[in-house]
């Protein structure tokens, strides 16, 4: 709610990082005398996290990663729930708590690799590339060409009420890229020099 976490793929791993600590705490409205969890009990694995992600709606609408991981987390719950109807709790918990750390993985840090390695093919020396706000992505990208070698400029267009826009300029500045923080008012007055536009998701 006060944004100390900006950006969809920090609030991804931060709010799952979260829930695999409620994962780890959760303990079951029922089970029988074996330890194995009844079909309330997996039930109300999934029900947990309602209160949670209400709370984290309220707060600021999810981005599309972190929508993407709670119907993953929903799903991979019952499917493992389904598949294995004698599982333990403790076995439930732990495969969860695996396969949240694969979507880390997997669809984060791995599909960010990918995205660099496909944006720094994209860009040309002379391309005067268009931002808005600050991407981790599209800093990755900058950064990753600039190593390369690659000469180009940017224009980085920023608005209130975060500006967001202003310390991402200021570090692309500090790592040798040729730098112009532009607001969104007046991106009419640069638009025609640009030659190719990244924005994150």
């Amino acid at each position: 709610q006060n944004r100390e976490i900006i950006g969809g793929n920090a609030r991804c791993v931060a709010m799952l990082a979260a829930f695999k600590h409620l994962i780890q705490d959760y303990k079951p409205a029922t089970k029988d005398t074996s330890g194995t969890p009844s079909s309330v009990g997996r039930n109300d694995l999934v029900l947990h996290f309602k209160k949670p992600i209400e709370y984290l709606i309220s707060c600021r609408r999810l981005s599309i990663s972190m929508g993407n991981a709670i119907a993953g987390l929903k799903h991979k719950i019952n499917a493992i729930s389904d598949a294995k109807e004698d599982i333990t709790l403790d076995a439930l918990k732990k495969e969860v708590c695996q396969y949240i750390d694969m979507f880390i993985f997997e669809r984060i840090v791995d599909a960010d690799r990918y995205i660099t390695m496909h944006g720094v093919s994209r860009i040309v020396d002379g391309d005067a590339i268009l931002t808005f706000g600050r991407s981790s992505a599209v800093e990755m990208i900058l950064r990753n060409a600039k190593e390369e070698g690659k000469k180009f400029s940017v224009f980085v267009v920023d608005s209130n009420p975060l500006f967001e826009g202003r310390p991402f300029a200021h570090r692309l500045a500090t790592q040798g890229i040729d730098c112009t923080y532009v607001l969104l008012s007046a991106i009419s007055n640069i638009i025609r020099e640009v030659t190719k536009v990244f924005i994150g998701a």
